[in-house]
């Protein structure tokens, strides 16, 4: 059975949160190892948006972001996005 996005309990939440700091210290980590030098983040925002709703979240739309995009399959698939602005 899928996941109804739209019941998300905050435990599950909670979990989608800690797979999104886990990759962000990754990504962190091998943007450092690529550049030479340390890289400092936050504890990034998490939560749901559906995609349309996006570009809207952002402060200032005329700000350069970047961002990955990943499919996650089996029970909570779906679709993760990292923005870093």
């Amino acid at each position: 059975m899928p996941l109804d996005v739209d019941h998300i309990t905050d435990l599950q939440l909670d979990a989608l949160r800690e797979v999104g700091n886990i990759g962000a210290g990754h990504a962190a980590t091998s943007l450092a190892e690529l550049l030479g030098e340390g890289i400092d983040i936050t504890v990034p925002n998490a939560g749901l948006l559906k995609t349309s709703e996006l570009s809207a979240s952002q402060a200032d739309p005329d700000a350069m972001v970047a961002g990955v995009v990943f499919e996650i399959s089996g029970q909570a698939g779906g679709v993760m996005m990292y923005v870093f602005g």
